[in-house]
């Protein structure tokens, strides 16, 4: 975390929140950076010389940080709990997921775009590839590099009609990648249902049907781990992106859950199921005849015909993030999830030309859209979310998990140097930097530079100064260009 601005003076954050409110800090901080880089812990690899990704790296700006700041562990939502990028980020955001978390599928479709009513369910999409003789699902997610097939395929999709089902609509949107929001609009819907994704390749496509108490995990079927899969594993772990490594459905850890809905409910979620169901058949049948699919076939790549849906959920009603903390928040993060919780926030979305989310995203465009935020004073809180590296290591690439790292450390100098320069043109007193960090349930700070807990350390990075300031936002780091998307 780079502060940037007044200093705070021991702030404490209240038990849901990790960023200070003006009750709670004699004064707020003026404007913040926030980096949060997806996926950055690791186990030792021997083709790394028995170091983690990160030892392997070169960071010196992450290093400088690390020297002149805070540092500690941090458990997401509580010790031990494998937790999805959705749940820790709204803990992280100030909301505690085990009070509010309905499931990642109405994050995933309001950052793709699709808008939500009160009542209509949403899920997060794979394109597939389904055996349609067995119903096993072969392949999670049919390609990775989509960008071309998956908007046009979702058009395909877009409003289908919902056979038995015509009071309901069905609205489709590209994500990214091999990803897609899919919206389910009408009345006498609840969220408390699962979806059709077995969750590892090699298993049947499932029922959907109403949640059962017992189910462990966020909801449905474990989506309390990264992209659903009940598990969060680094690149020596050699999952995909959807992390499959986890176990059967049900084998999740445990952690917050929808309950069994009463008998009143019940059938709610009965005819939820049903009409998921209908829509889950209706766009199988109209991927099994586009001739996008043909086309794949032809070519011997996997054909994309079956749209896996899980993470059943509502939009949430959360307070605004300006009326919780204080502070207007802004986020850069192309991943439609990050994005679509930051809109459920109350937060702005950034725009980041050539940010993709994936291992090509331009990282530099990210730290422009921050700098220039913050420097404007446009928001008080500017969010960076990084996925590429959580993708190298779901791929079980550690080699290009350490490159994409010292691309990362070089974005983290560029915004440092932006942040710099525009305190240097505004005449504005002070450096730029400062480490501060709020302590609540769930956060371990044990290893604390100095022996106590420090709320405030100055820093400053004289080489940050040194940087370039022409280069162009689109501009994609070396290390990302040799690395392979599929």
């Amino acid at each position: 975390i780079i502060y940037r601005g007044h200093t705070a003076s021991r702030c404490h954050s209240s038990y849901n929140s990790h960023f200070p409110t003006p009750q709670s800090c004699s004064m707020a901080p003026e404007r913040i950076a926030f980096v949060l880089i997806d996926g950055l812990g690791d186990v030792n690899e021997a083709g790394l010389g028995g170091r983690t990704p990160l030892q392997a790296a070169h960071t010196p700006f992450l290093d400088a940080i690390a020297a002149a700041g805070l540092n500690g562990l941090m458990d997401p939502v509580a010790p031990g709990l494998a937790c999805g990028s959705d749940t820790a980020h709204l803990s992280l955001l100030g909301h505690d997921p085990r009070a509010c978390y309905r499931g990642r599928g109405a994050f995933e479709s309001l950052g793709a775009g699709l808008l939500m009513d009160p009542g209509d369910i949403a899920f997060k999409a794979n394109f597939a590839t389904l055996d349609p003789a067995s119903g096993i699902v072969l392949r999670r997610r049919a390609d990775r590099r989509f960008e071309a097939e998956g908007p046009v395929l979702c058009a395909a999709l877009d409003g289908l009609p919902i056979p038995g089902f015509p009071e309901l609509g069905l609205r489709v949107r590209y994500a990214t990648e091999h990803r897609a929001g899919v919206v389910i609009a009408g009345p006498g819907l609840t969220d408390a249902i699962t979806g059709t994704d077995p969750l590892r390749d090699g298993l049947p496509l499932l029922d959907p049907a109403p949640v059962e108490e017992e189910r462990g995990g966020y909801g449905e079927q474990g989506n309390g781990a990264a992209d659903g899969s009940g598990v969060e594993a680094g690149g020596g772990q050699g999952t995909d992106a959807e992390g499959n490594m986890g176990g059967p459905p049900g084998d999740e850890p445990a952690g917050p859950r929808k309950e069994r809905p009463p008998p009143s409910a019940r059938s709610a979620a009965c005819y939820s199921a049903a009409a998921t169901r209908a829509a889950s058949d209706a766009m199988r049948a109209a991927l099994a005849r586009h001739p996008i699919n043909a086309e794949r076939v032809s070519r011997g790549l996997p054909p994309a015909n079956v749209v896996l849906l899980r993470g059943c959920g509502a939009r949430l009603a959360l307070p605004a993030f300006p009326a919780r903390h204080g502070l207007r928040g802004g986020v850069a993060a192309p991943t439609r999830i990050i994005r679509g919780l930051a809109l459920t926030l109350g937060m702005a979305a950034l725009d980041v030309p050539g940010g993709t989310g994936d291992y090509h995203t331009a990282l530099h465009a990210k730290a422009q859209a921050v700098a220039a935020a913050l420097s404007a004073h446009r928001l008080d809180l500017g969010f960076l979310h990084v996925k590429a590296v959580d993708d190298a290591g779901h791929d079980g690439s550690a080699a290009h998990k350490a490159a994409l790292l010292g691309a990362v450390d070089a974005m983290v100098g560029q915004l440092l140097a932006r942040l710099a320069r525009a305190r240097l043109d505004s005449g504005e007193e002070g450096g730029v930097g400062g480490a501060w960090a709020c302590v609540r349930e769930g956060c371990r700070l044990d290893q604390l530079k100095g022996g106590r807990m420090p709320y405030w350390s100055s820093m400053s990075f004289p080489a940050a100064a040194s940087l370039p300031s022409d280069v162009p936002p689109v501009q994609r780091h070396p290390a990302q260009q040799s690395i392979p998307l599929w």
